[in-house]
C-alpha cells in the first residue's frame, strides 16, 4: 500500500491516538479500578463485624455500587481500548453483547476462514468502525435485528445485514455521511466501506481490509 505524506501523518496520528488510549485505558483499569477493589474488600471485612441491623443495610448498599462502579470502570476501560485477547472476532463478539443489551436488537456473528493476526493498530481501527457503524445505525433507524459476518479469504470481509422498520430518505442521507466520514479513517489502512439498501426494510453494510502489514 503506497501512501502519500499528508495520508502518513494522518496514520502517524492514528497511532498516537491509540497510545492515549492505552494509557487511559490502564489508568482505568490497573489503577482506579484496583483502588476500588480495594475500597470493595474493607467494606466486606467492616461488614462482617457490624452488629446493627441498620449499619449492616447501609454497608450491604455500598459493598453493591462499589461493586458496581467497578464492573463499569472495567467496561469502560475495555471500551476505550479492547485488548484483543480473543482476537478480533472475540472483541467483535463481545461488542455485540452489550450492543444487544442496550439496544434490544436480535444479533448474530458467525466466521468463516482461517483467521489471520493483524497488527493491533488494524484491529482497532477495524473495531472502532464497526462499533462506530452500528451504534450510529440504532441512533438513526429503529433496527430489528442484524447478522454480522467476517470472512478471512484474501481480504478480510466484515458483512453486517440488518433490517430495520423503514428506511427514510432523509435519514438514509444523514447516515451515509456518517459512512463517509468513516471511510476516510479506514483508507489509513487500505480499507473502504459499501453501504447497499435491498429494499425499504433490510440493507447491507460491508467493511473491506487487505492483509497490510504495518508495525505496531
Amino acid at each position: 500500500m503506497t501512501m502519500n505524506k499528508q495520508e502518513l501523518n494522518d496514520a502517524h496520528l492514528l497511532i498516537h491516538y491509540e497510545e492515549t488510549l492505552k494509557e487511559i485505558s490502564n489508568l482505568l483499569h490497573e489503577d482506579i479500578a484496583q483502588r476500588m477493589y480495594a475500597i470493595f474488600n474493607h467494606l466486606q471485612y467492616i461488614h462482617q463485624r457490624l452488629s446493627d441491623n441498620q449499619d449492616r443495610t447501609t454497608n450491604e448498599e455500598m459493598i453493591k455500587l462499589t461493586k458496581s462502579t467497578i464492573e463499569d470502570i472495567r467496561f469502560l476501560s475495555q471500551d476505550v481500548r479492547p485488548y484483543f485477547q480473543k482476537g478480533l472476532n472475540g472483541e467483535l463478539e463481545n461488542f455485540l453483547t452489550n450492543y444487544r443489551k442496550k439496544f434490544g436488537i436480535m444479533t448474530q456473528i458467525q466466521s468463516y476462514g482461517e483467521k489471520q493476526l493483524l497488527p493491533q493498530t488494524i484491529e482497532l481501527t477495524i473495531y472502532r468502525s464497526f462499533k462506530e457503524v452500528l451504534n450510529m445505525l440504532a441512533v438513526v433507524f429503529t433496527v430489528k435485528s442484524l447478522e454480522v459476518t467476517t470472512n478471512w479469504e484474501q481480504i478480510l470481509k466484515l458483512t453486517i445485514n440488518y433490517q430495520i422498520e423503514e428506511q427514510l430518505d432523509e435519514r438514509a442521507k444523514s447516515y451515509s455521511s456518517i459512512l463517509q466520514v468513516l471511510e476516510k479513517q479506514l483508507q489509513l489502512i487500505g480499507g473502504s466501506i459499501n453501504w447497499k439498501k435491498i429494499n425499504v426494510r433490510n440493507g447491507q453494510i460491508r467493511i473491506t481490509i487487505p492483509y497490510v502489514r504495518w508495525k505496531d
